[in-house]
């Protein structure tokens, strides 16, 4: 009916024309292909037209493909020259938020590099009010808290460095390999060497009485207490294991003027009791013979007398008896039989126990190895346990067991009596120490015998302990150390 491009008398019939076909059929239609009558490629288009429901015609637009082409040819030049324009905003943008949040970044690992150097004068300056300016803001806060935490160790460390360093006593510190990590000044003047921190302590240490009591350290996990003579003066050394059960320390306690008392002690101890011995001895016999010259009554109270100067001649006794074996005087060691000094002893308290109504058992394993002791002080421990066994038990029995093991040979007095309690088992060698001081009275005991017990048990190099409850009786373990 029209077309807006061609005369339409010389236009053939379109209705076979794709799109005009779909068109008819009441939806677009769309068809490129070349035209004839143009003589070049097109882009078709057809709309249905209807009227009451009824499809009357068809509306087709075209156009030239190259007019197409060119627009997409121009819009794809303006796509291009958007999108890099958009590109170079987006990148500077991108640059600009990237140095925002960098740049923090960048101080902060700086900083933290210098503050793990050692360099805690360091500080980050927040730049915004973001979670990066929140981090800076900490990062300033915690180097401020390790500056200060770092100024207290630092000085406590040098306190604790100044009280080290001022300790009288002596301090090393080793680990567990030997090597020297920590010592004081007094330590390195009681060994002789002041350069002993680094080092191995066999290399160090030059007195050999503190190597073998470090050796004795390294090969126990318990602490370790033993005295030790260097030259004129004595230490109490004190080796334990430091917590983290690596580190051993040794402590060297100066006893030099605690041992010159000890000594300015027995020697009046002694001078004392030798002088008092003869006038006593002297009363003794005195009221011994008045007592046939007195009166019934006066008898009586020479009698008190005379039990209680006994009673005081025992005590000068044992007292010098501890002074001498505490010097190590009138020794004479040998090698002996256990067993056969039980067996001597044995004979001389049968009548004894009968007398008290008690059974003395004695219990010895033969072919008991000999040991290297005095005679006469080993029958000394013999009888003073004995007799308080006998002291302190009414009825029942004293058993003597002789036996050995790898080390030692030991040799134990059990009874059937009262007992100890355990709050007084620690301190039952004591001097003059009695649970019982009534019945102590009673029997005329002086309270050294255990002490004497003990003083024996150490000068042969052997120990002494007690395993006893009340009204159940007692058991005095003493062991000797087998010599080969």
């Amino acid at each position: 009916m029209a077309d807006s491009e061609a005369d339409i008398e010389n236009l053939e019939n379109h209705r076979d024309r794709p799109e005009i076909v779909t068109a008819l059929q009441g939806v677009q239609g769309e068809a490129i292909r070349h035209s004839s009558s143009l003589e070049t490629g097109m882009l078709y288009r057809a709309v249905p037209i209807t009227i009451d429901g009824q499809i009357v015609g068809v509306l087709r637009v075209s156009a030239f493909l190259t007019d197409i082409d060119s627009l997409i040819r121009s819009l794809g030049r303006e796509i291009f020259f958007l999108a890099l324009l958009f590109f170079i905003v987006v990148s500077i943008f991108i640059y600009y938020f990237s140095r925002r949040i960098t740049r923090p970044i960048r101080e902060l690992s700086s900083a933290s590099k210098r503050v793990s150097q050692g360099n805690l004068d360091v500080t980050v300056s927040p730049r915004s009010r973001d979670d990066i300016g929140d981090l800076c803001r900490n990062f300033n806060s915690m180097v401020i808290r390790i500056r200060d935490l770092l100024t207290e160790i630092t000085d406590s460390k040098n306190a604790l460095a100044t009280i080290i360093n001022t300790m009288q006593e002596g301090l090393l510190v080793l680990n567990d390999k030997g090597m020297i990590e920590l010592s004081n000044s007094s330590f390195s003047q009681i060994s002789g060497n002041r350069e002993l921190y680094g080092k191995y302590y066999w290399e160090a240490i030059r007195k050999p009485e503190i190597s073998e009591f470090i050796r004795e350290m390294f090969d126990s996990d318990q602490e370790i207490k033993k005295e030790i003579k260097l030259e004129n003066d004595y230490y109490l050394g004190s080796g334990l294991t430091l917590p983290n059960q690596k580190s051993k320390m040794l402590l060297l306690y100066n006893i030099t003027e605690l041992r010159k008392l000890e000594l300015v002690k027995r020697d009046m101890v002694a001078n004392v009791s030798h002088e008092l011995r003869s006038p006593l001895t002297t009363i003794k016999g005195f009221a011994e013979t008045l007592e046939d010259e007195v009166t019934p009554e006066g008898r009586k109270y020479l009698q008190i007398m005379s039990r209680n100067v006994e009673r005081l001649i025992n005590i000068v006794n044992d007292l010098l008896t501890l002074s001498r074996l505490e010097r190590n005087e009138k020794l004479d060691f040998s090698y002996l039989n256990v067993n056969r000094i039980v067996e001597d002893i044995v004979h001389l308290y049968i009548d004894k126990m009968r007398d008290r109504n008690l059974q003395l058992i004695l219990k010895k394993k033969e072919d008991l190895p000999d040991i290297r002791g005095d005679e006469f002080k080993i029958e000394q421990l013999l009888v003073n346990l004995l007799e308080n066994a006998m002291q302190y038990t009414e009825d029942g029995y004293v058993k003597i067991v002789t036996t050995r093991d790898d080390r030692d040979v030991i040799l134990r007095v059990e009874d059937s009596g009262i007992g100890i309690p355990a709050e007084h088992q620690e301190r039952i060698f004591e001097r003059f120490y009695v649970v019982d001081r009534s019945r102590s009275k009673k029997t005329g005991g002086t309270g050294l015998g255990l002490a004497i017990v003990k003083h024996i048990a150490l000068i042969h190099d052997g120990s002494i302990t007690i395993e006893s409850s009340t009204d159940r009786g007692s058991c005095f373990t003493v062991r000797f150390p087998i010599p080969f």
